[in-house]
């Protein structure tokens, strides 16, 4: 059994830590992410309980109380938790921590990134002589337009690093009344299908 997220719900500075120290060794077995919890009382809520016979001002003393009680135990709570943080060295985050496959999926983004980036590097040296990759518009550029508009959804600049070559290529592709057309169709393939 796997258990990636932990909500522990902490209404206290002091009864806090203990529960907090049950979720961290559950965590530890398990790998987990540990969210805390702690939910500050709404001193509105309470006017529906209050007795009759009670002015205006009683009740808005009570609210004052409430809410500054509510206040000092947040952050005694807060306090208690990043000082249990602290102790344990644990890592503070958003978000629960990348499983070993979303881990492997990262990798393989960022080594795919790396050799999109080695290609664009290439046919900017390549392009450095010439208009198109083989000298004059072929289909070597029709073969490579659909994948060079994508770039930019994929968050990869080709014209980055240095790279006017390829960014003029581009540009005169997207003269060509052939290529422009594609730029609606492959921006998003799912929507089309």
């Amino acid at each position: 059994m796997t258990i990636k997220t932990i909500l522990v719900c902490v209404s206290g500075a002091e009864s806090g830590r203990l529960v907090l120290d049950a979720a961290a060794r559950i965590a530890a077995m398990f790998g987990s992410h540990v969210e805390a919890l702690h939910v500050r009382a709404d001193p509105r809520g309470l006017v529906p309980y209050t007795g009759e016979g009670m002015d205006g001002s009683m009740i808005e003393e009570i609210m004052d109380v409430t809410e500054r009680e509510g206040g000092d135990r947040a952050l005694k709570t807060k306090t208690m938790f990043d000082q249990f943080c602290a102790e344990r060295s644990l890592r503070r985050s958003d978000a629960p921590a990348a499983s070993a496959e979303e881990e492997r999926d990262q990798n393989r983004l960022q080594r795919l990134h790396q050799g999109v980036e080695r290609v664009l590097d290439f046919l900017n040296h390549e392009l450095s002589t010439q208009q198109f990759l083989a000298g004059e518009f072929s289909v070597a550029e029709i073969g490579f337009a659909p994948r060079l508009l994508v770039l930019k959804d994929l968050g990869i600049d080709a014209a980055a690093n240095n790279r006017a070559n390829v960014d003029g290529w581009i540009k005169r592709m997207l003269e060509r009344p052939s290529i422009r057309g594609l730029e609606g169709l492959v921006a998003d393939p799912v929507a089309a299908g």
